[in-house]
């Protein structure tokens, strides 16, 4: 006898608890759910009825006799080991199904080892008009070019079978996965949102997964989800109703109304299974008492409601709800309490609450300073507004997240450069661009996108092989989102039809921000600024160069800095600080590619965001006479430094006795004094005993001492940065 669950509200809710019994039970328990209307259970019943008639034609097979299948050979594809299909051995069977068996198979042509997964159809299915649409379905599928999709990459007969190539995904089920690891909410939203832009992608070409369960979604070493069979899926523009769920099986546990009932689906059935998958899975693992569960579990509630036409109806949707309930921002479609929309506003507001109760001591010393110095100040009325205007500043900055790998990538930018020579990482400049850097840097669920195909070539016409992590996607960008804290290596080969080839290799700095992504070689612990230095890798604002053995990166600290790598190192610091925010570009500066003595072109492009802030700030009035490769010079740092944090004059400072330089004739300009006392008063200058030194080049362990101050500033009236 059922039990029937409160709470219930559809036709669908009942359909569901009644699909967990025998089916001749189903229409004789419909009693059970008392004080339903007329019309709903009417519709109940249509649903079984429906139910009814897909099982028919389901177990159509099961009828048929051993001797039957034998005859058709059913059995034969049960036993095709050692067989081989265009180059490849089958050596596993590893699952059938309704349409055909799958195999696990491994290239035995000598070319190169390759494993993939081979599907063979059953002989019947070969001759209906199913096996056609599954052909064409193959070649659609092909096109789908996705990091977190299986792909099918030929198909073929074989004897009397058809059969699909396809991607042979070592992993484990999505429900597996979620069972057997220590996973954190972040964890499995970033899992979600891969699964997400994949469906996303095959939206795009037309295409419905319309099956989507755990067992679907398989998880490899590297915790990169993967879409697999997509050989039941649909093409939306010729989209009839699922009239042969022997050829199209579904699970209905899943599945949308319009998909049980043999209606036409589009991309929201999708929507629908994956939201209704996920929020089970979440459900089971995480608690509904965390605020961020809750709202979470309202989004998708949204997103698999019954009636097509309130539900949210595409993926890009779902994504921008999840997003913004992430940060606890409330989509309109939803609705929560009073008390969850106050936790939200705090939360919000959190940082701000915490920085402004941080700076009230500061603020009342400030007030009691200006109490007790009253004459002084009213003479000194312009020096004292531009330090509260300094205070007030720092008072609303709040650390950055510490992703600008976009800020300092910007392909639009370089490729208004025109040609460059063969670049580093490449081997032979014909199909990838020469604009890519080989080193970069990156945060831990930072989403990489560089563009890597050059000028002229197109995707399409273009076959890759990625060693390592991450894809490349139709637009020609290289793609990943890194999981793993340390140096990761990236190469991709691609070949065009046969006949060019071409090599690319990037190296991957990636930091979580907290703990320390790689050790300098050259910067050993009794360095002097060996904290600073690798407290600035862990920020993600210098990565160092690969040393000669290629096992490791130096820093070279002695090294004369150059005013490119200068601004580099200080502007990405105040970025972090959030005393500054860089943005990025579609500027560029021709004078960033040097040619050097050996008649290579070096490029420094990257450093195009901050000429542009400094030209809109007003202290690099040329941003075009700048000079990448020229060494640092203590005055030109000082005057970055302080037109850069905008430091304040508290009082004048040419009336301590120690800032009156005894080379101050060395300086270019009085300006330029002032510049040198400021630094100096900020303890971000050092001094030679009364000298400042304003033409000694500095070092690049100089510039990242000062780099990792400004990271590390706190703010006080007055009183210099320690």
């Amino acid at each position: 006898m059922l039990t029937p669950t409160v709470n219930v509200i559809s036709a669908f809710d009942i359909f569901e608890q009644l699909l967990e019994l025998p089916a001749d039970e189903m229409m004789h328990n419909l009693h059970a759910f008392e004080g339903i209307d007329r019309a709903i259970v009417e519709e109940v019943k249509n649903l079984i009825q429906a139910h009814f008639l897909n099982k028919q034609d389901m177990f159509l097979s099961s009828l048929i006799s051993q001797s039957a299948k034998s005859a058709l050979g059913y059995d034969e594809l049960l036993h095709l080991r050692g067989v081989i299909i265009e180059g490849f051995e089958l050596t596993a069977l590893l699952g059938e199904g309704g349409q055909g068996v799958v195999y696990k198979a491994i290239r035995c042509d000598g070319k190169f080892d390759q494993t993939v997964a081979i599907k063979l159809l059953y002989p019947a299915l070969n001759m209906t008009k199913e096996a056609i649409a599954i052909s064409s379905e193959a070649q659609s599928l092909a096109k789908l070019n996705h990091g977190s999709i299986a792909r099918v990459f030929t198909i073929g007969q074989h004897h009397n079978y058809c059969y699909m190539i396809m991607d042979f995904i070592n992993g484990e089920s999505l429900d597996t996965f979620f069972a057997d690891n220590a996973i954190s909410l972040d964890d499995a939203l970033a899992l979600f949102f891969k699964i997400l832009n994949a469906l996303a992608h095959a939206h795009k070409q037309g295409v419905v997964h319309a099956d989507i369960k755990p067992s679907n979604i398989l998880v490899d070493a590297d915790k990169r989800p993967v879409l697999v069979d997509f050989g039941i899926s649909k093409h939306l523009v010729d989209m009839p109703a699922l009239a042969t769920p022997e050829v199209l099986g579904f699970t209905p546990s899943f599945s949308s109304p319009e998909q049980i009932s043999g209606e036409a689906l589009g991309v929201s059935s999708d929507v629908y299974s994956v939201a209704k998958m996920f929020n089970a899975l979440m459900l089971a693992r995480f608690s509904d008492a965390e605020l961020r569960v809750r709202l979470l579990s309202l989004v998708l509630e949204q997103a698999y409601l019954e009636d097509v036409k309130v539900r949210t109806p595409d993926i890009d949707s779902l994504q921008k709800m999840l997003r913004a309930v992430m940060h606890f921002q409330i989509p309109k479609e939803i609705n929560i309490s009073f008390w969850d929309k106050l936790k939200c506003t705090a939360l919000r507001y959190k940082y701000r609450l915490v920085s402004f109760l941080l700076a009230l001591p500061v603020l009342f010393t400030v007030l009691n300073i200006l109490s007790t110095k009253n004459a002084e100040l009213v003479q000194q009325k312009n020096e004292n507004d531009k330090a509260i205007d300094y205070l007030e500043r720092l008072f609303d900055a709040h650390e950055n997240n510490g992703e600008f790998f976009d800020i300092l990538n910007n392909p639009k930018a370089s490729s208004n450069l025109g040609t460059l020579p063969e670049g580093e990482g490449h081997v032979h400049p014909k199909l990838f661009s020469v604009h890519v850097f080989t080193n970069h840097g990156g945060k831990i669920g930072e989403p990489i996108a560089l563009k890597v195909v050059g000028e002229g070539n197109h995707v399409s016409d273009l076959s890759f092989t990625v060693t390592g992590p991450g894809y490349v996607s139709d637009e020609g960008d290289y793609r990943h989102t890194f999981t793993q804290v340390g140096i990761h290596t990236v190469t991709i080969e691609a070949q065009k039809h046969g006949l060019g080839y071409d090599k690319l290799v990037l190296r991957f700095v990636i930091r979580d921000g907290h703990s320390l992504p790689i050790q300098f070689k050259d910067v050993p612990p009794a360095h002097p600024h060996y904290s600073n230095i690798h407290y600035l890798a862990m920020r993600g604002v210098v990565i160092g160069r690969p040393d000669q053995g290629g096992d490791g990166r130096v820093f070279q600290p002695q090294q004369i800095a150059k005013q490119a790598e200068a601004l580099s190192i200080l502007f990405l610091s105040a970025h972090e600080k959030g005393v500054i925010t860089l943005a990025k570009t579609s500027r560029y500066f021709r004078n960033l590619r040097v040619v050097n003595g050996k008649g290579g072109v070096e490029d420094f492009t990257w450093a195009n965001a901050y000429l542009e802030y400094g030209n809109k700030a007003g202290f690099m009035p040329y941003p075009e006479r700048f000079a990448p490769k020229k060494p640092v010079s203590k005055e030109w740092f000082a005057m970055i430094v302080s037109e850069l944090l905008a430091l304040y004059d508290p009082d004048g400072v040419d009336s301590f006795s120690h800032l009156n330089f005894s080379d101050s004739a060395e300086f270019n300009s009085i300006q330029s004094v002032r510049y040198g006392q400021l630094c100096a008063f900020y303890q971000l200058c050092d001094l030679s005993g009364s000298q400042f030194q304003p033409k000694r080049a500095m070092t690049r362990g100089e510039v990242a001492n000062v780099g990792a101050k400004i990271l590390q500033m706190t703010v006080r009236s007055n009183t210099p940065i320690n």
